[in-house]
């Protein structure tokens, strides 16, 4: 099975190893820190989104229905609030705006609100396009938010105000395509759950065609994806615990953590995003905490 081949990916609760693939650098992450409580000490639960900027976190905290914010220091993570909108009863995937206004996917309506930072509702993301599936979403460079619509098999470019730029085919083998990321380039990036594969559409194509080999080998279902400013793919395995690194054509740079509950280990991970700034974190489904690793 492929959780007994990753039992040594972890020693000791430290996350320090990376199997590069020939040729390619490896990539470390070390846990820094796990949240696990609000600015009033109450718990988290169930996480299943998390966005961030250099400065502040938000916390899709969907087993109690809010978005917990933090202001994001490069020693600390500090509580700053909460967003609980009645619009958004079940977030499960958040984002910033440049502005500072949040964007978040509610599970029951399947339609992404705006917030403002103070929890104002300022209306929904609706492009007018027909049935819309929103799984998923990425803020891109200008603020042009990337939709991932399993209803039409397709990722949608919208302006910030609503107007479909851009359309992005799904390719006919994907099985099942769960989250998406866009690079500063505009390069969008797709992870499929079902048929454990990559996929990618460079800035200004109109369909997304596979990115490297199969990850059969390396993944049991992955369901997000990161990317950083070098090009760099974070891929979130939630039923193995850990995180695959891939290179921007898609090449294998390794495989960190494992499942478990220690700092540095991961349990049913939902949700990946990286500030900028070096931090990546990791929303955790199984453990009800979101951890910080420095990326290196």
């Amino acid at each position: 099975m492929r959780h007994a081949r990753r039992i040594a990916i972890v020693l000791g609760g430290l996350v320090g190893f990376a199997a590069a693939a020939a040729g390619g650098e490896s990539v470390k992450l070390k846990p820094e820190s796990s949240i696990y409580v609000d600015a009033a000490g109450g718990g988290l639960s169930r996480p299943e989104g998390v966005g961030c900027t250099n400065a502040a976190l938000a916390v899709a905290d969907t087993g109690h229905g809010r978005i917990v914010l933090y202001e994001v220091r490069e020693d600390a993570l500090r509580p700053r609030g909460e967003i609980v909108a009645p619009q958004v009863p079940l977030p499960l995937r958040v984002g910033f705006l440049s502005g500072g206004d949040l964007l978040a996917l509610d599970g029951r309506s399947r339609r992404i609100g705006r917030l403002s930072p103070a929890g104002e509702f300022r209306g929904w993301l609706e492009p007018d396009v027909g049935p819309l599936e929103p799984r998923s979403f990425a803020v891109g460079p200008a603020d042009r938010v990337h939709v991932l619509d399993l209803a039409g098999r397709r990722v949608l470019v919208v302006d910030p105000a609503g107007a479909v730029e851009r359309t992005i085919a799904f390719p006919p083998a994907a099985a099942f395509l769960s989250d998406l990321a866009v690079d500063g380039r505009g390069d969008v990036y797709a992870i499929d759950s079902v048929g454990r594969r990559a996929y990618a559409a460079r800035a200004g194509e109109s369909a997304l065609a596979g990115l490297g080999p199969s990850l059969d080998k390396e993944l049991d279902f992955p369901t997000a994806i990161a990317v950083d400013d070098d090009g760099r793919l974070f891929v979130l395995d939630e039923h193995g615990g850990g995180i695959v690194i891939l290179g921007r054509d898609g090449s294998f740079r390794g495989r960190q953590s494992a499942m478990g509950w220690k700092d540095g280990l991961l349990r049913y991970p939902a949700d990946v995003c990286l500030d900028g700034r070096g931090s990546l974190f990791v929303a955790e489904r199984g453990n009800s905490r979101v951890q910080r690793f420095l990326v290196r």
